[in-house]
C-alpha cells in the first residue's frame, strides 16, 4: 500500500506530493497564497518542512525521485 499523499489541487493535481515539490516556482507560489495555507495545511506544511531542509537539497531531489513508481520502474 502507498502511503504517498496525493495534491488535491492545481496542476499537480492527484499526483504525489513528491512531485510538486519539484517545482519550486510552484511552492513559492503555494507559499504565498493565504488560501491555500487555510484550506490545504498540510501541503503547506509538507513544502515549509521539505524547505527547512535545504543543507541537502540535492538528496532530498534524488530521494523524492524514488517515491516516484514511473521513475523506479525506468531503473528496475
Amino acid at each position: 500500500m502507498n502511503n504517498t499523499k496525493l495534491v488535491p489541487f492545481g496542476k499537480y493535481k492527484e499526483q504525489p506530493i513528491e512531485v510538486l515539490l519539484e517545482d519550486t516556482n510552484y511552492t513559492e507560489w503555494i507559499l504565498s497564497n493565504d488560501g491555500i495555507k487555510e484550506n490545504y495545511s498540510w501541503v503547506y506544511n509538507a513544502i515549509k518542512s521539505a524547505m527547512s531542509n535545504e543543507d541537502t537539497p540535492e538528496h532530498n531531489k534524488i530521494q523524492s525521485r524514488f517515491l516516484q513508481q514511473k521513475y523506479c520502474k525506468k531503473i528496475v
